[in-house]
């Protein structure tokens, strides 16, 4: 059997775990009882699928490199140095950590699911068909896990154990930070009601999406690259995103473009429909969940800003990874919403339909097409 044919056999095995653990979650577990068995079933299935492919995308290389010899770069996250060496001293083999990074990551989502199980239908399935470069980006993913059980303690009011899982976070990837101020903000600092409008947050989506273009970005390229980098040093190797920043910061630094996945969806009006819409009727039936159940408003926020910065920044490396700090939130958005809003049934069904056509075709069985230039291979083809 071909690595393609096992690939995609793993993935929609994967695919199908998390929905049957999910629905059980949802609607057969009502008090609970068995939810961390049926979340850890979920857990394991997708931590294999992930932790044992071998030469996932770009970034794969590095963080092999990381755990097997010198390091890929100068990193002055120490947390992510300590852990380097504590596993490099346990001598275990590479494939372990990229397992446990994709377990811990999983753990985290199931401690926010935990608090909204009867959206766990939507949200475990979800997390897996999601564009969030969870594949590609491996650290940055790896300090979310932290990010994820720090809001969580943040909700319980449990300030130590979000100071330290916060910081943790931090130590593993300081772009955490943009997403901890965004948690804390809206955690907070209650937004008004006349800008918790649906219409308003729409009308701002449709503007940018209609007639934002990624190129206005071109002259923030230029002007980032002119930044002296000797007068500031170089903190972990980021001084090359400054000296790099026409590529970093404008269309050049397209991800797709970098990781061989062509966008065969870009020329399909019908796509491009779907991608408007189905922001909108999340946004709509967001902002009044957000009305009638303010305690998602971190989720919420964190998942419009996400739309947002999506359209802003397309798939330019630099902006992908802001949006994927927030966007983890929106599968469990979608959760809520669906069993939070009360809906007619013919209504209920059409938004059911659109979230079905969207992310499980277009953002997970349409990629049967696509052509990595990376492979489909596991660690057993090494």
């Amino acid at each position: 059997m071909s690595g393609f044919a096992i690939y995609w056999l793993l993935r929609i095995f994967t695919f199908l775990t998390l929905l049957i653990c999910g629905f059980l979650i949802s609607y057969k577990d009502p008090k609970q009882k068995k939810f961390w068995l049926y979340g850890s079933i979920a857990g394991v299935v997708y931590s294999l699928n992930y932790g044992l492919r071998w030469n996932r995308p770009w970034d794969y290389p590095h963080y092999y490199q990381d755990l097997t010899g010198r390091l890929y770069t100068n990193y002055s996250d120490i947390t992510y140095l300590a852990w380097i060496d504590f596993f490099k001293f346990s001598g275990l083999p590479y494939w372990v950590a990229f397992i446990f990074y994709s377990a811990i990551l999983f753990y985290g989502f199931l401690l926010i699911i935990r608090k909204y199980p009867k959206g766990a239908v939507w949200a475990l399935p979800l997390f897996f068909t999601f564009p969030t470069n969870v594949d590609n980006f491996i650290r940055q993913f790896f300090a979310t896990s932290f990010l994820f059980i720090g809001y969580y303690f943040m909700e319980e009011k449990k300030w130590g154990k979000t100071l330290l899982f916060f910081l943790l976070c931090l130590t593993i990837h300081f772009s955490g930070l943009f997403a901890i101020f965004i948690f804390l903000f809206f955690y907070f600092f209650k937004i008004s009601e006349k800008f918790v409008n649906a219409w308003l947050l729409i009308a701002i989506f449709l503007g940018f999406f209609f007639f934002w273009d990624v190129a206005y970005l071109d002259p923030l390229g230029s002007l980032v690259s002119k930044i002296d980098t000797g007068a500031i040093g170089d903190v972990g190797g980021r001084s090359s995103y400054i000296e790099g920043a026409e590529y970093w910061l404008t269309q050049e630094g397209d991800i797709n473009t970098r990781l061989g996945n062509y966008n065969i969806k870009a020329s399909s009006v019908l796509y491009n429909i779907f991608t408007c819409i189905t922001p909108v009727v999340i946004i709509y039936l967001g902002t009044k969940t957000l009305k009638s159940f303010n305690q998602i408003r971190v989720i919420f926020w964190s998942s419009y800003l996400a739309n947002i910065i999506k359209i802003i920044g397309g798939n330019i490396e630099i902006y992908s990874r802001f949006y994927c700090w927030l966007v983890c939130f929106e599968p469990v958005l979608v959760g809520i919403i669906m069993y939070k809003v009360p809906m007619k049934p013919y209504l209920k069904w059409s938004v059911v339909g659109l979230f079905v056509i969207y992310f499980y075709y277009y953002n997970f069985l349409s990629y049967f097409k696509a052509i990595s230039e990376l492979g489909y291979d596991f660690v057993w083809d090494r």
